[in-house]
């Protein structure tokens, strides 16, 4: 019997995991294949992540069951939940290959299985990527020409407002980055994804900060609200 392992992703709060979801399982049901669990999960899912890289923590643990001989065929959505780039995309389905396994993609008629569904899927994600290079091109222009103006580009990272176009501390949020920052493993109401990603950010800082603010109290309250 087939074992498969089922992988889901969205970045942003406003993508819809549940649509994913159900046609991922439904596929499973319908070729009657053994289900590779991810802990006491049926499916491998990353939550706030994007696909522009492999740094992804439920990614990570699909390849490593690929790596110990446990999946045949990674089932995906669309072939973009796998990743965004070309490349990592080329790298994650030769390695899938060298392990005996394939990828699928429930909802595009691609599959790696066949040198047809390769080509094909080539050519998917080379259209994906271009656009996403474009995109990112332009985004990155006008971010540049804000930051000329002394201007915030785009969503406030976590921790932080908007206030008149500069970032500022969140009185709502900023003690739990500092909180994260001084050691806290959890912290109540706080995604692990965005937890992961605050404490990524502060460990590649070079000046001890966190978006160039300097990680300590800055509001009366913070102190006793996240015990710094």
């Amino acid at each position: 019997m087939t074992r498969i392992a089922l992988y889901a992703r969205v970045s942003t709060d406003d993508q819809d995991i549940v649509s994913q979801a159900v046609t991922l399982r439904r596929y499973a049901a319908d070729k009657g294949a053994t289900v590779v669990a991810d802990g006491d999960s049926d499916l491998f899912v990353d939550e706030g992540f994007s696909g522009k890289n492999l740094d992804r923590p439920a990614f990570q643990r699909l390849m490593d069951a690929v790596r110990r001989g446990e999946v045949d065929e990674v089932v995906v959505f669309k072939v973009d939940r796998l990743s965004r780039s070309i490349i990592d995309f080329l790298s994650t389905v030769r390695e899938l290959a060298e392990y005996g396994a394939s990828v699928t993609s429930v909802t595009q008629p691609f599959t790696n299985a066949t040198p047809e569904g390769r080509l094909m899927m080539n050519m998917l994600m080379s259209f994906g990527e271009f656009e996403r290079e474009m995109i990112a091109d332009r985004t990155a222009r006008a971010a540049k020409i804000r930051k000329a103006d002394g201007l915030t580009f785009g969503p406030a990272p976590y921790g932080f407002i908007n206030k008149d176009g500069k970032l500022a501390p969140d009185p709502a949020t900023w003690c739990n980055v500092v909180a994260l920052a001084n050691g806290a493993r959890g912290i109540k109401g706080l995604h692990p994804s965005t937890a992961w990603k605050v404490r990524k950010r502060i460990r590649a800082s070079k000046d001890g900060t966190y978006y160039g603010h300097p990680l300590v109290a800055v509001h009366d309250d913070d102190a006793n609200r996240c015990g710094l």
